[in-house]
């Protein structure tokens, strides 16, 4: 379940909802292309992002649920976050982010770059429970370039771990 000032949206099986607040009532519940039920979704100013136990990720309107853009297939993601014009995804159960960006209008999401996270995978041992939080900007040069962060909150047997990553200046995305 997500929300913002007006809306509460949830997922349910392959089913995506929109309830306007206060009064909870259904804007639209409709039934998404995904094969299996939706593992995680995230909220974007005008798209629904999902990802399905089926390894698609798949956008749909905020207005009415409907996707509106070209599937990512055979990408096994079990985390997402939308970061302004950017998705993150994390993929390979936490091996690597993947990171996307899309444009109103384009039917495709256009692949930016890979975060690999292989050494974190491995000083981490199980993880029980993971969070992921983009959209941070922050500047940390004197010339004042602007970094997106992402931070990485992993909760294993030993306590909670929290990375943060600088990705590349956004200039340059």
């Amino acid at each position: 379940m997500k929300t913002d000032n007006n809306f509460v949206y949830l997922s349910c099986g392959i089913r995506l909802a929109k309830f306007s607040m206060p009064e909870m009532s259904s804007v639209y519940v409709i039934e998404t292309e995904h094969s299996n039920g939706i593992i995680d979704f995230t909220l974007s100013p005008s798209n629904i992002i999902t990802t399905s136990a089926d390894n698609t990720v798949k956008v749909h309107t905020i207005e009415t649920g409907e996707q509106c853009m070209n599937s990512l297939d055979e990408l096994e993601c079990d985390h997402l976050q939308a970061c302004g014009d950017y998705l993150l995804t994390r993929i390979n159960q936490g091996s690597s982010i993947l990171v996307f960006r899309y444009y109103q209008g384009n039917f495709d999401l256009d692949f930016i770059d890979e975060i690999n996270l292989e050494d974190v995978k491995l000083a981490l041992g199980e993880v029980l429970e993971f969070k992921m939080q983009g959209n941070i900007f922050t500047s940390f040069t004197p010339n004042s370039t602007h970094y997106n962060l992402v931070l990485l909150v992993s909760v294993t047997s030993e306590g909670i771990l929290v990375n943060a990553l600088k990705h590349k200046p956004l200039s340059e995305l």
